[in-house]
């Protein structure tokens, strides 16, 4: 099972935003999209959502292009995580998650008991059952985001596509979300996500996708394609690949200049 992406192109009138994108998400396995701002990130993910359907090539899931799924079917399959963010009402932890098995309702038909059940199990899932009954907003930022994917896995979809999901997340919230989101993937879920921390890149992604100028510049595993070009190339930055302490992974620091 996989969701592929195959010669993506997107324009914005005359601009040219993706040109001849390639590149396939695998079922278990945990994918990041790098690359600076500006560079077509966000439209990527756009696409792969459907929220753009004006591109050329083709996005499919087991084969089967995107395009000729319906909304309601689609959403049974991909599940959206959004950074953090403020809603309008200060629902309950609970609410909130249910929210997500909406997709599985018949039209106009309200959450019942076993769609409460399922949010349930989210909860659960995420380490949060003991804040199902807690407002979202007297919750952390940590807590917050992953009742958010919480929501996702409550709408009981197997690709979970994230955009900066640890964006706004202090240092031990996001290795504590981070680390959910790899159990995620032990357990067969498809994640895609975008990050400028190639710590979490380095430290927990089983594959990287690399976009310069809208073009895709590298695809692999990230201790074979993430080093001191890359990042040179991508940010115009200097830095080192330093071994760390288990010998097999590397962490990327900025280098340091002459004495």
């Amino acid at each position: 099972m996989s969701l592929e992406v195959m010669e993506l192109s997107y324009r914005y009138g005359e601009r040219k935003i993706l040109e001849n994108i390639s590149f396939e998400l695998q079922f278990g396995q945990f994918t990041c999209l790098i690359g600076p701002n500006g560079v077509g990130k966000t439209t990527l993910m756009r696409c792969i959502l459907r929220l753009l359907t004006d591109y050329e090539g083709k996005i499919c899931i087991d084969g089967k292009s995107i395009k000729d799924i319906s909304a309601k079917q689609l959403a049974q399959q991909m599940a959206y995580i959004p950074q953090l963010h403020t809603p309008m009402f200060n629902s309950s932890v609970l609410d909130m998650t249910i929210m997500g098995t909406i997709a599985s309702l018949p039209n106009f038909s309200s959450p019942k008991e076993k769609q409460r059940k399922i949010a349930l199990q989210a909860l659960e899932k995420m380490g949060l059952l003991h804040l199902k009954d807690r407002g979202f907003m007297q919750t952390s930022g940590g807590e917050r985001q992953l009742t958010l994917i919480a929501r996702a896995l409550a709408q009981q979809a197997k690709i979970l596509i994230m955009d900066e999901a640890t964006a706004n997340l202090d240092f031990g919230n996001r290795f504590r979300v981070l680390e959910q989101v790899k159990q995620l993937t032990k357990e067969g879920y498809c994640i895609f996500m975008t990050t400028h921390h190639i710590d979490e890149v380095l430290l927990f992604a089983d594959k990287v996708v690399a976009l310069q100028e809208g073009k895709k510049i590298a695809d692999g595993r990230p201790r074979e394609v993430v080093d001191e070009a890359l990042m040179r190339r991508l940010y115009q930055a200097e830095v080192e690949m330093v071994g760390a302490h288990d010998g097999q992974t590397q962490i990327c620091i900025p280098k340091r200049g002459e004495k």
